[in-house]
């Protein structure tokens, strides 16, 4: 029970006691007096009716006797009247049977009224010729009670209700600061630093609220410092300290990450001669500002065809570019990379036998591995060495499915989809126990021989035509028709599929049973591309009822910041975090005071080793998926 359910309880059975002991008394005093009134009517009629009755006792006038004595007690309320004639030793009474006055017995109980009995001599001259006798009627009483009882119901009962009103309405603004008190308590619990409470103005309650605000933005100071910390580790492990482009390394992870997900990519090495020579002739003030243009250059050539979100830029060695972009970012492969040598080659000119010298070689990778990336890159740049035509586009060597026109693939994938075609496999989170934690689904669709196909060969289809809604949907229907629900699944969403409403609106019609079955991933690199439509989209999921996780985290680069305002129920790390790697131990550690400070349950992924989980799990790492977990 509330405080405030306690308070008011007390308070108005307190005002209830405090109603019935003043109800109480007043009856009591009502009825005393009322009991004095009548011993005084009835003293009063003895009198006046001793008076008139005396003189027509001797000589004895019956008639007379009997016409005084029925007039007395027809106009008074009595219970009975008798006077005993000593002449002749009779009497004459009177005697009015109980009236029933709509009085109830449980009420006349609770009042204890004696017999009110007069009695008084009738003498005429020194003689008595009579005894008269007088008893009041108690009905008047109880009926007089009972109808004050009844006004003083209906008086305190409407006080009762004016004043049980009031002080909810008062209880309820005088602990308004508690109220505030426990939200914030909650948030705080919530790990959510952005909720204050304004200053009330009850003294005691005032100095916990002062107290609770500077603790909640001391937390939220804490947490914005952890990610500005991560920032900086992350600018020093991930960015050149010469050019401000990305490291080998980190773009190198980034191209193993769409390989990962199996999304094809355009990768392009630019080597560019002379940089060294000209650094020590012209300094590095020169070099760096030469360095700076490059990669302005760069950007303006492909921002407009690559979104920057998507275009990255690295720097692999000294003469050494690279740039990530998307598959379709590129319309004439060849002429734009020949226009890039040329804008470089003109940059800087500092005598005539020093200029630099730019090639460039690019492809289109999907499953192929990075060391084979670089070589065919390295050996198609050595082959354009002293050649005019500097530029060169090396031409994927896909399978033969790829050779399906755009309409045969929508075909055949709409035509799969609603049969549910689809080839699903399960890879555990483990926790270190060895507990399954959850289970997350890896989707591949059939051809029309039941095949699997390569993800790498539909993704880029699902997403051109948007059918990201379609493909979940199905990979949900099957997760529910699967017979593995001991545990939650996870599904990695697609962007598009965030951005399909008839996707929504079929999560919406799943029941409570669904909603502990499946766990929604959202990538961190989507949250780069389009993060006003992912937020959209968590806050939907969590206003219906389900659990979802960000995956990829610190892929991106993004500021940890987001996770304050995303609140996921978990993250999964990307695997160029969970290396067994030193270079990234200090941004692993990083990562994971950040996301720890806000209770966020943390996954490792790409777990190969025994020895790298046990490393991991001694970073607060609650669980770990991958190679290890799958066998």
């Amino acid at each position: 029970m509330t405080l405030y359910r306690q308070v008011f309880l007390l308070l108005i059975v307190t005002m209830l006691l405090s109603l019935i002991a003043v109800m109480t008394l007043n009856l009591r005093s009502n009825a005393s007096y009322l009991e004095q009134q009548l011993y005084a009517n009835t003293d009063s009629t003895v009198t006046s009716l001793g008076m008139r009755l005396a003189p027509l006792l001797q000589p004895l006038d019956r008639v007379s006797a009997e016409s005084t004595v029925n007039v007395a007690f027809d106009g008074t309320f009595l219970k009975r009247i008798d006077v005993e004639i000593f002449a002749d030793e009779s009497h004459i009474t009177r005697v009015r049977d109980d009236i029933d006055e709509g009085v109830p017995e449980w009420f006349i109980s609770l009042f204890s009224i004696p017999p009110v009995v007069t009695q008084a001599p009738l003498t005429l001259g020194w003689n008595e010729v009579a005894l008269l006798t007088v008893e009041g009627h108690p009905g008047t009483v109880y009926k007089q009670l009972w109808t004050l009882m009844r006004e003083l119901l209906m008086v305190y009962g409407l006080l009762f209700t004016l004043l049980a009103l009031f002080t909810a309405v008062a209880l309820r603004w005088l602990i308004r600061p508690l109220r505030q008190i426990e939200h914030q308590a909650h948030a705080i619990e919530q790990k959510d630093f952005e909720y204050r409470i304004p200053l009330p103005s009850t003294r005691e309650f005032r100095r916990v609220v002062i107290v609770l605000n500077q603790l909640t933005a001391l937390l939220k100071s804490r947490f914005l410092e952890s990610a500005r910390q991560l920032q900086e580790v992350r600018g020093k492990l991930l960015t050149d300290a010469d050019s401000g482009l990305m490291t080998r390394q980190a773009l190198l992870d980034a191209v193993t990450l769409r390989q990962e997900q199996s999304e094809q990519g355009v990768l392009v090495l630019i080597r560019v001669g002379n940089l060294d020579s000209i650094r020590k002739q012209e300094g590095f003030p020169k070099w760096r500002a030469l360095l700076a243009s490059i990669h302005e250059l760069l950007i303006s050539h492909f921002s407009n065809t690559a979104g920057e979100s998507s275009l990255l830029v690295g720097r692999l060695s000294s003469e050494e570019f690279a740039l990530l972009l998307d598959s379709d970012a590129l319309s004439y492969p060849q002429e734009q990379l020949q226009g890039v040598c040329d804008d470089l080659n003109s940059l800087a000119v500092v005598d005539s036998h020093l200029k630099l010298d730019c090639q460039a070689a690019g492809l289109l990778f999907n499953e192929q591995s990075l060391p084979q990336l670089l070589t065919r890159l390295d050996e198609q740049l050595r082959g354009t060495a002293g050649l005019v035509q500097r530029a060169s586009w090396i031409e994927s060597d896909a399978p033969l499915e790829v050779l399906r026109t755009a309409e045969q693939w929508l075909a055949l994938l709409r035509s799969q989809l609603s049969q549910q075609a689809l080839a699903l496999r399960w890879q555990p989170v483990v926790g270190r126990s060895g507990e399954t934690l959850q289970k997350e689904v890896f989707t591949s669709v059939k051809d029309e021989q039941g095949q699997s196909l390569h993800a790498g060969l539909f993704v880029p289809v699902i997403e051109q035509f948007e059918l990201g809604g379609e493909l979940d949907l199905a990979v949900v229907q099957s997760v529910l028709m699967s017979p593995e629900k001991s545990v939650p699944t996870a599904i990695n969403l697609s962007l598009s599929a965030m951005r399909d409403t008839r996707f929504i609106g079929a999560l919406s019609k799943f029941g409570a049973d669904v909603k502990e079955t499946v766990l929604f991933e959202l990538s961190e690199l989507n949250l780069l591309r389009e993060q006003e439509t992912v937020v959209s989209f968590a806050a939907v999921l969590r206003q219906l009822g389900y659990r979802f996780g960000v995956d990829q985290l610190g892929a991106s680069g993004l500021n940890l910041d987001y996770l304050q305002g995303l609140r996921p129920d978990y993250v999964k790390l990307a695997p160029a975090l969970c290396r067994d790697d030193d270079e990234y131990g200090e941004l692993l550690t990083a990562v994971v005071n950040t996301v720890s400070s806000l209770g966020i349950p943390i996954y490792a992924t790409a777990v190969e080793t025994l020895e790298q989980a046990e490393r991991l799990w001694g970073r607060n790492i609650a669980g770990v998926q991958g190679y290890l977990t799958d066998k």
